[in-house]
């Protein structure tokens, strides 16, 4: 059988209608959407309300595990409200020979009154090895 795990959070970035909080080495991708329209805060800032959900299958079809993540976001603006969109992330992951992973990423950003709809893809391949 497998594992799910679910979880729900909310962060908020201060803004004041001028400059917002930014976090200049931060690695941003990781959070508030996989789409990366919000790689630096807007001026009047950003609250990100958010809930997801994994699903891990052991030992399937061979592979040493099939992992599959939803997470949905709403965003708004900190000062005032303005709805800044919200973003659909899916992610599907399968591991092989204990060293390899191939990972599938989907983003679909819907901008409300805030910048440009979005889509993006990404495919990528991990080795890992211990010496």
């Amino acid at each position: 059988m497998g594992t799910l795990a679910a979880w729900i959070g909310y962060e908020a970035l201060e803004g004041d209608g001028t400059s917002g909080f930014q976090t200049v080495l931060a690695a941003q991708h990781a959070f508030q959407g996989w789409a990366d329209k919000f790689l630096t805060t807007p001026a009047t800032g950003i609250e990100d309300t958010y809930g997801g959900a994994s699903y891990k299958i052991p030992n399937v079809f061979g592979l040493d595990f099939i992992r599959f993540v939803a997470v949905y976001h709403e965003f708004d603006a900190e000062t005032g409200g303005a709805d800044l969109g919200d973003e659909l992330d899916l992610l599907a992951a399968a591991k092989f020979m204990k060293n390899y992973t191939m990972t599938l990423k989907f983003a679909d950003y819907d901008a409300g009154t805030f910048v440009t709809d979005t889509e993006k893809i990404w495919m990528y391949f991990d080795a890992t090895f211990k010496y």
